[in-house]
């Protein structure tokens, strides 16, 4: 927002006037008398809504999205976001380097704040540089949210900031403004505030104008700012809003050529896969991305030397399904593969490794309903429960509330069996292997979907665990499953050392 002098007028020795007294005190109180709700503020809202509504963009076929809106004005609530995120920036309840997108972000160097720029700043009563550190914070929430990625996957990535801003839109710059409110609100365990609200508000009023006028099928940002509206929903367990949003994309990608447009684009592809299989697990929806044909072949026609081929044996012996077996192995191979080249500091092509995760996903969310009652099931689960740490929503702990209860249910029966075979020669009691894996599922399931106190979860463990077990020992075992050692380490330490809480 752009700053405004007043001027009155000076006379030398003497004093001023009542009138002059009068015209600065009315300056300096200007906008800050306002009331929540009242007349004028309801019409400067609409001004600023007319301001910012200039798109050409849209599809009649797209299904209009709705959600709530706030009555506050755009000057009140981008007060209300600068004090909000300055206080949570204070906060000390978690370090900077759990928490990147808090640190104070400064605007990239050389950046040409354009007219554009400007005037959608002005419209949401902001300063440009203020509305371009609220992007760069974005950036660092998005890293945040693709660990993986920014590890060890090599993307090809290389759109930068001043490139891809003039191709932003209104709705999108919303949505930005409404993640990065969100986030904060989640970190500090709080429901969605004014300020998240009124740029929810603002973002589906302007989406669905664009979505109602023309061609927005054919602009990147339109699917971007769906998929992010998709994940607060979810996150957020608005269920009917997530279905909204999961079908508005998956119309959108079909418009915009299917699944060959989306192999053009890796990086959208990836995005697109983590957002299905989070929504399928949250609740229980039907894969739109991660879906047919699906193949059983191996995705590795060479065996590694460093994969234990003997766990396959393992689980071949507990009577598992072979399609599972060979996903498993196909997921060993990976994970070993990404482990390799972050110990080389070398970074994973995206040809070898895009294909190859969707395809087990696939699979496995193909399984996951043809396994129930099965010695597999719980396998399929756990593998799924590991594929969810490839994504993550910052301030957040995503409850994968169809996961878990499929989860429990599979495991408490596990648990029961287990704990029978140990005065029996049960497979269970003899497989080595086998409880190697039953290890590694109750320290993914603790870390990831399932809590650590949950009772069959610890009579699972109690029943599996070697006497005076360490971490390191424990380490190795895992990644002898499968574990990717700069993503699980830390979560993976933390649940060990509850589950070996002295009862």
């Amino acid at each position: 927002m752009t700053t405004q002098f007043a001027f009155v007028t000076y006379g030398g020795v003497e004093k001023q006037t009542p009138a002059d007294r009068s015209q600065v005190r009315s300056h300096c109180m200007k906008g800050r008398n306002k009331r929540e709700g009242s007349r004028r503020s309801d019409r400067e809202a609409r001004r600023a809504a007319k301001q910012v509504a200039s798109m050409n963009v849209d599809t009649a076929a797209v299904s209009t999205i709705t959600g709530r809106s706030s009555s506050a004005t755009a000057q009140r609530e981008n007060a209300s976001i600068s004090t909000m995120i300055q206080r949570r920036v204070n906060q000390k309840s978690e370090s900077l380097d759990e928490r990147p997108w808090v640190r104070p972000p400064q605007a990239p160097r050389g950046f040409a704040f354009g007219e554009a720029v400007d005037q959608f700043a002005n419209a949401v009563g902001q300063m440009s540089e203020s509305l371009i550190r609220q992007f760069v914070t974005f950036n660092r929430i998005t890293e945040a949210s693709y660990p993986l990625v920014q590890i060890v996957v090599d993307f090809n990535d290389d759109r930068d900031l001043g490139s891809i801003w003039p191709s932003f839109d209104k709705s999108f710059l919303h949505t930005i403004l409404f993640s990065n409110s969100a986030v904060n609100d989640w970190a500090q365990n709080l429901p969605l505030a004014k300020s998240s609200q009124f740029h929810l508000g603002r973002a589906l009023t302007l989406l669905n104008k664009k979505l109602a006028t023309g061609a927005a099928h054919l602009d990147d940002t339109t699917i971007y700012t769906v998929m992010l509206l998709a994940i607060v929903s979810s996150t957020s367990g608005d269920y009917d809003a997530s279905n909204i949003h999961m079908a508005g994309l998956q119309r959108l990608v079909e418009m915009r050529g299917g699944h060959g447009h989306l192999r053009g684009d890796p990086v959208t592809q990836f995005k697109l896969e983590c957002l299905d299989l989070m929504w399928c697990l949250i609740a229980g929806g039907a894969p739109r991305f991660l879906k047919g044909p699906v193949s059983w072949d191996p995705a590795f026609t060479r065996p590694s030397q460093s994969v234990d081929v003997k766990l396959s044996l393992a689980l071949f012996e507990a009577s598992m399904d072979p399609r599972l077996i060979i996903a498993f192995q196909d997921l060993q191979h990976l994970t070993e593969l990404i482990n390799v080249h972050a110990d080389s500091n070398m970074r994973l092509s995206v040809s070898e490794f895009q294909p190859v995760i969707g395809s087990i996903q696939t699979r496995l969310l193909y399984l996951k309903d043809l396994l129930i009652d099965t010695p597999g099931e719980w396998l399929c689960l756990g593998l799924l429960a590991f594929l969810t740490t490839m994504f993550r929503v910052p301030g957040r702990q995503v409850a994968y509330e169809h996961l878990a209860d499929r989860l429990r249910r599979a495991c408490r029966s596990l648990a029961v069996s287990v704990s029978a075979s140990q005065s029996t020669s049960a497979p269970t009691s003899t497989n080595s292997g086998l409880r190697l894996v039953l290890r590694w599922l109750a320290i993914v399931c603790s870390s990831t979907v399932c809590s650590s106190r949950e009772r069959w979860l610890r009579e699972l463990w109690d029943s599996i665990a070697e006497p005076n077990l360490l971490w390191v020992e424990t380490r190795t075992e895992l990644r002898r499953v499968m574990w990717i050692w700069r993503i699980h380490d830390e979560r993976g330490q933390r649940s060990f050392a509850a589950l070996t809480l002295p009862r």
